[in-house]
């Protein structure tokens, strides 16, 4: 994300709930919401991203745990630019409108490239705005909906 948030959602720890923290969400103009006590559906998306960036940062540092900050970076890249099961698109790719450069040599040659590159861009772009999201919103929709089935019939056994 870019910029000061919105909204800030925590949990009523105390370390989230004080002066200090509310000074500073009033002073960057933004709404503290609070989550509900054992109510995982709330804030379940970030405690599982969480998770799997410790468990990434746990298997990276394991040889140097206290250098684990030094990984950060590159275990972000990686979840960044991997393609996630409940919209079929990398964040990256969400966020940004087209797919990471990768490492490797991606500049054109020949005549006319940077016109070809602003074409192939401005495609992408199109393709992005009408298709790619659209996609994703209705393969969110599909996962919520099937998630919701399943806590009816974890419900009604």
């Amino acid at each position: 994300m870019f910029g000061p948030p919105k909204i800030v959602l925590s949990d009523q720890g105390t370390e989230f709930n004080n002066k200090l923290v509310d000074g500073l969400i009033k002073w960057l103009g933004a709404e503290h919401k609070f989550t509900s006590a054992y109510n995982p559906s709330t804030n379940g998306l970030t405690k599982r991203f969480n998770q799997t960036l410790i468990e990434s940062l746990r298997k990276h540092a394991e040889t140097t745990p206290n250098n684990w900050d030094k990984w950060l970076p590159y275990v972000l890249m990686a979840y960044r630019c991997k393609i996630h099961s409940t919209n079929q698109f990398t964040p990256f790719e969400l966020m940004f409108g087209r797919n990471m450069n990768k490492f490797e040599n991606w500049t054109r040659q020949g005549t006319n490239c940077e016109i070809i590159e602003l074409t192939e861009r401005a495609d992408e772009l199109k393709k992005l705005s009408e298709e790619s999201q659209q996609m994703a919103l209705v393969k969110i929709d599909e996962v919520q909906n099937e998630q919701k089935e399943y806590k009816i019939r974890e419900l009604n056994l």
